[in-house]
């Protein structure tokens, strides 16, 4: 799939999703690494991803410079998306639910 298809398919998967602009940006901008999307959850306003190992250093790269940091207590890669509180007596897991990404954006091709 070539990356003018896969934008617009995303865009096309988004239009009617209830979520902040922001969150729907970053949700975008996850398809274009598979790896990440597959373990990405929304989390109210937030995306959180997690691994059951310690993700490669392509995959970390990737969280970095899309500004998603590591939280040790929580166990996943967080992306506020703007929304940014202050911590959370509880476990925003819990209050809010979390949906996989793939639920809103396709999963594109590994090929």
């Amino acid at each position: 799939m070539t990356q003018e298809m896969l934008t617009q398919t995303v865009a096309e998967a988004l239009a009617d999703v209830k979520l902040p602009q922001s969150t729907k940006a970053e949700l975008a901008a996850l398809a274009t690494m598979p790896e990440v999307l597959e373990a990405a959850k929304v989390v109210g306003r937030w995306i959180w991803v997690t691994f059951p190992s310690k993700p490669s250093q392509e995959c970390r790269a990737y969280l970095k410079a899309h500004k998603y940091r590591y939280n040790p207590q929580r166990g996943a890669w967080q992306n506020a998306c703007g929304f940014f509180t202050r911590r959370a007596p509880y476990d925003p897991r819990v209050k809010y639910g979390q949906i996989a990404a793939s639920t809103y954006v396709p999963v594109p091709d590994k090929d």
